[in-house]
């Protein structure tokens, strides 16, 4: 003998979710996935930088230019004259990134050690910008995560987390300038002028963050 109740006999309407597949469940299961894909992903960047700080990893003639300037001004000299007699010398490079390195060489007695310890410093630093940049637009933690590490997963983004370069340095202070602006006040548009011009003193090429302040400066504040 079997009991069967009205519930068991009413039959299931097509195409629908169970209950606990609602919306917000969706959403909240999406973030804890992009949140913990961007850990991972994050992590495993950390262990290959960390694993890689005393070796040759990702080192060319362009990232031993850098630690060969930053060895010379410790020795007192900022520029190697462009031929000495017997060398020829001379940079295109701007000198903030290989006085920074210069500056950590000091104290480590090491100049790939100092230059990837950068690179790794100023990686955590970008993540932490992006994250709070997209957190701006509204995105949710996990979201905001895996976008900020979407930058450190790409070809470029990765070399320069694991390498000596100076591009990453100009990044960080363009975007610093970039957030430090959106208040829209004289202290904080000086503040990003400073950055900006650090970025410049970084690499030339570091133009994408002024010329943006300078056309939102044109468009609302034209005084």
């Amino acid at each position: 003998m079997s009991i069967v109740t009205n519930n068991m006999l009413k039959p299931i309407e097509h195409g629908a979710a169970p209950r606990w597949l609602t919306d917000g469940r969706i959403l909240a299961l999406l973030e804890f996935a992009a949140g913990g894909a961007a850990v991972i992903v994050l992590a495993s960047l950390a262990v290959v930088a960390i694993g890689h700080l005393t070796d040759r990893y990702h080192l060319n003639f362009a990232t031993g230019v850098y630690a060969a300037l930053a060895a010379r001004l410790n020795d007192g000299v900022l520029y190697p004259p462009l031929y000495d007699g017997a060398h020829y010398g001379g940079t295109r490079y701007m000198p903030l990134s290989f006085a920074l390195h210069a500056s950590l060489a000091r104290f480590t007695g090491e100049y790939i050690l100092s230059g990837k310890l950068i690179a790794l410093g100023l990686t955590v630093i970008l993540c932490i910008q992006l994250y709070r940049i997209v957190r701006g637009f509204g995105c949710g933690r996990g979201v905001a995560l895996a976008l900020a590490s979407l930058g450190v997963v790409t070809q470029s983004g990765y070399l320069v987390a694991t390498s000596i370069r100076a591009d990453l340095l100009a990044v960080v202070l363009q975007l610093a300038a970039l957030q430090l602006v959106r208040g829209g006040s004289a202290p904080r548009a000086a503040g990003a002028g400073v950055f900006c011009t650090l970025a410049l003193l970084t690499k030339l090429t570091a133009a994408w963050a002024p010329a943006a302040i300078l056309i939102a400066y044109l468009i609302n504040h034209r005084r």
